[in-house]
This record gives C-alpha cells, structure tokens and sequence, in this order.
C-alpha cells in the first residue's frame, strides 16, 4: 500500500495527470483503507481488554460490589451485598469491618431509635381500648408502625450477615450480644404485629363498608409479609446461634429451634442435618451429649477456625 503512495509522490505533476484516474483513486484508497484498517485493529484490541475486564468483575462478586461500594459507600446495597459476597468467599475476616459499618449506620439514623422508643412504650392503636377513633384512623397509624417495623426487619438482615461473619472466624461472644438482641426486637415486632390485626378485627357494620373491608385486607397482606419477614429473620438468628454454640446441647437445642420456626427454609435444615450427624456420632460413642465443649481455634489465615470437639470429665 505505502509503495503505491511513494511512487504517486515521486511522480511530476503532469505524469500525474496523464495518469488513468483509476490509478490515482486506487492509491489514495490504499493509503486510507490501510490506516483505517489499523485504527480498527488498534481499538478492536483495547476495546475486547476492556470487555474482558468487564466480563470478569460482573462474572465475580466481591469485585462487583467492591467496586460499587467504593464508588457508593454510604449505600446500604452495596454494604449488605459487598459485605456477604466477602463472607460467601471465605473472607469473613475482611467482611465484618464492611457489615459493622453499614450496622452502626442504620442504627444510627433518627428512625431507628424512634422506631426502638415506639416499641418500648408499648403504643399501638387499639380499638377496644379506644372506641372513639375510627377505624381509618386506627389502620393508618398502624401502617406507619408496620413500616417503621418492615424497614427494622431490613436491618435484621445486615446484623444476621454480621454475626455470620463473626462466627466464621470465632468472634461468638460479640456475634452472641448482637443476635440476642435480634431475636428480642423480633419477638417484640412480631408481638407488635399480632397486636396490630386484633386492631382492625371490627365486626361492627357501621364500621365494615366494602372500602374499609379492602383498606383491611390490604393491611393484613402487609402484616402477614411483614411477619412472614420476621419469622425468617428468627430463623436464620436461631441459626447462627446455633454456629456459635458453645456446647453440642446449646448448638443442637437452637440448630432444631431453628427448623421448628421455619420448617421449609433450606438453609436451617442443612445445618440441622449436620447438628444432627454430630448428634448421632456422639451419641454412639457412648458420650452423653451435654458433657461436649466446642473448641474455636483461628486458622492462620485469620480468615477461619478450626472446630473440635472435647469431653468434659
């Protein structure tokens, strides 16, 4: 291609122009078609590099949503998520700074703690306590506690993937503080909850027009996912419970409490399988269940622990 241009440049201006205009078009279409050509290839080349790249941090968690929390991190998704797929990559260790962090923000914001001092004064609307409030207006404050309750069973979910983190690398006293704590603002919130639909049983025909009775119903769908919500949170603490046990009774007793909650979560029942081939070995050892310790000790890696077991004498 280039030989055709140097040739053209040696030439005199009239050769050029007895020169068949064939000729002339051929060889300025060389040198062009040959730089486009390479200019192709040159971006082709950085452009498949760079979807390669792509490809493999959307194909891999931790560097998905590592980078969306650098870029984000005041947002509680990239949290939760970078901080689990850590935790899902055998990298507990690193997890727990990520979980912690997104933990004391949300307990930090104004609506935590006034959702936490709405439930220790006990008040909710209730009807038979107070006939003189409509009915509207007894389901619309419910709905504004029923949310204040849904957005706490959001924050359940952080601590769960905390104290998972926790447990991995041993840190049970710490992670223990934090589920018992759930597990009693799930017992209040669910409490809260029955409370809240015996509120809006009215058999009163005043009361019960067909838009209070769709008002009602739509209430009732919100409360029962909203329990269903809480329900799974109870399970997955109990769960973790169970992981950080100290003794083979107290992991088997949560490990089963865990199934007895939620029957068909996959996730309590896979443990309770595992608690219970424990169970069963030492049990045909010979070896009374409640006299087996749980020892926790740290790999090297900082990253798991070792479990053993041993009988106290």
């Amino acid at each position: 291609m280039l030989h055709w241009s140097l040739e053209g440049h040696n030439k005199t201006q009239t050769q050029l122009r007895n020169e068949p205009k064939s000729i002339r078009r051929y060889s300025t279409w060389s040198i062009h078609n040959g730089l486009c050509a390479s200019m192709f290839i040159i971006i082709f080349s950085l452009y498949t590099k760079k979807v390669i790249r792509q490809n493999k941090r959307w194909s891999d968690p931790v560097l998905l949503w590592g980078e969306a929390y650098r870029l984000f991190p005041s947002s509680c998704i990239n949290g939760k998520e970078y901080g689990m797929s850590l935790v899902n990559a055998q990298r507990p260790k690193d997890a727990i700074p990520v979980l912690w962090d997104m933990s004391k923000r949300e307990k930090a914001n104004s609506w935590f703690t006034q959702t936490v001092e709405s439930f220790q004064k006990e008040h909710f609307a209730d009807t038979k306590k107070n006939q003189t409030k409509s009915l509207m207006n007894v389901m619309n404050l419910n709905k504004k506690k029923l949310g204040q309750i849904g957005r706490y069973a959001s924050i359940l979910q952080t601590r769960f993937k905390l104290v998972t983190a926790m447990g991995n690398v041993g840190r049970c006293d710490e992670a223990n503080k934090i589920i018992d704590d759930g597990l009693k603002l799930i017992e209040t919130s669910i409490r809260k909850i029955h409370k809240m639909k015996n509120s809006i049983t009215v058999e009163d025909d005043e009361r019960n027009t067909k838009d209070m009775s769709d008002e009602r119903e739509s209430l009732n769908d919100a409360m029962n996912s909203i329990e269903e919500a809480m329900i799974s949170n109870k399970a997955y603490m109990l769960v973790s419970k169970s992981r950080c046990a100290s003794t083979l009774l107290d992991m088997a007793k949560y490990a089963y409490a865990a199934v007895q909650i939620k029957a068909n979560m996959e996730y309590s029942l896979e443990h309770a399988k595992t608690v219970s081939e424990l169970v069963d070995q030492t049990q045909s050892a010979h070896v009374d269940v409640a006299m087996v310790d749980i020892v926790r000790t740290l790999n090297q890696d900082g990253q798991s622990v070792r479990i053993s077991f041993a009988v106290r004498s």
